[in-house]
């Protein structure tokens, strides 16, 4: 014999319970077998009754107990050796020989006031003998015994007519009152249910948490002017935009101030942190800044003005072949100066700025037209017969 045989219930039983049951309702007694074991009494019955908090260890349970040898020999040993004997009731017990030997072996040891009754399926003393789920045994040792009976609709939800007649068996089992422990019990069920809700809210907020964080979103771009607009320079055009967030990075295309870029499907979980962004577009200053991408961004741009403003070159007479030394000069109303070997540098402010200017002097007092963006250091003669 092991250890765990040689443990005694309070009053020297080897076993608190023998479960009786058919076969077939093996599945209703395994569930009892498991709630019996585990059920704690309130701490205020165990002070007050001297009481361990588990005090349904250990049943014996045929399937994980029984020894194969001789059955009704081990049976018997069994039997004896259990305080309590617990019948579950249905149709198929009532008609089983070995639920009405355990019933007559254990009355026979003259312990029939600690057999208890659990009704699982049919209905007792029915008219309907295929409904009938007393033993003929109980009724030959009984004239009239007590059930729990997980059936009874007491409630709504079937759960709780089992909680129910689990309650009133453990009160029959312990000798305690039925209506205290229900109630005891029914608060502890609200508590549990309570807690489950909670859980399961927690869960459900976890899961839109980690939903939020990884959906998709889209991130939408806008450039706006920074400097002041001259409308006699080109548009904004063609600018490429590169958004590195992470490892990814997205490329976009965007031709107006007035349009809308769009990076798609970006996960949420990257607004978090910092990307890089870059915006690259002839005329205008680069952008290259790490930022905290939103759901919306507005990019500031300016103008670089020295494209159309800044120029370097030289004034020389066509029809002498002489440098203009000190000569004076003006664009777009800007006056300048060559130097002595008839060379200049002139800046023209932005708001002045046009694509095509006019170069004005005393050689060509209507002017010609320079385009510096794109004639930068040539040499130009005011008084080409072309331009006269």
């Amino acid at each position: 014999m092991n250890k765990e045989k040689e443990i005694k219930t309070k009053n020297g039983f080897e076993y608190f319970a023998f479960i009786s049951y058919n076969s077939q309702d093996e599945r209703a007694a395994k569930r009892l077998h498991r709630v019996l074991e585990q059920w704690r009494l309130p701490a205020s019955l165990v002070k007050k009754r001297e009481m361990e908090r588990r005090p349904m260890r250990k049943l014996f349970f045929a399937p994980s107990d029984i020894v194969p040898r001789e059955l009704e020999e081990e049976l018997k040993r069994n039997l004896e050796a259990s305080e309590h004997l617990i019948v579950v009731c249905s149709p198929t017990s009532a008609k089983s020989e070995w639920v009405g030997f355990e019933i007559d072996y254990f009355c026979s040891l003259g312990r029939q006031d600690k057999v208890h009754l659990i009704i699982v399926e049919g209905e007792p003393k029915s008219q309907d003998a295929e409904k009938e789920c007393l033993h003929p045994n109980l009724k030959k040792h009984f004239k009239d015994l007590l059930a729990a009976n997980i059936k009874e609709k007491h409630f709504k939800l079937p759960y709780l007519n089992r909680q129910r007649a689990y309650v009133q068996l453990i009160a029959s089992l312990l000798d305690l009152d039925n209506d205290v422990l229900w109630r005891r019990h029914r608060r502890r069920l609200i508590e549990r249910c309570f807690m489950i809700f909670l859980l399961a809210l927690a869960f459900v907020f976890s899961l839109f948490a980690v939903y939020q964080i990884n959906k998709p979103i889209d991130i939408r771009l806008t450039l706006k002017e920074k400097t002041l607009h001259n409308p006699s320079l080109p548009p904004l055009r063609n600018a490429k935009v590169s958004l590195q967030i992470g490892k990814n990075t997205y490329e976009k295309t965007i031709n107006s101030f007035d349009d809308t870029l769009v990076f798609n499907e970006i996960a949420s979980s990257s607004l978090k942190g910092s990307a890089r962004l870059k915006i690259m577009c002839k005329d205008w200053f680069e952008v290259d800044t790490t930022l905290i991408p939103t759901k919306i961004m507005s990019i500031d741009m300016s103008r670089n003005p020295s494209v159309y403003g800044e120029y370097e070159g030289e004034l020389c007479s066509y029809k002498t072949d002489e440098i203009l030394a000190n000569y004076k000069f003006s664009v777009e109303g800007v006056e300048c100066v060559t130097d002595e070997n008839g060379r200049f540098k002139i800046f023209v402010p932005l708001e002045k700025q046009k694509d095509i200017m006019l170069l004005k002097c005393d050689l060509n007092p209507q002017g010609f037209p320079v385009m510096f963006s794109r004639e930068n250091g040539v040499t130009f003669y005011p008084d080409y017969e072309e331009y006269i």
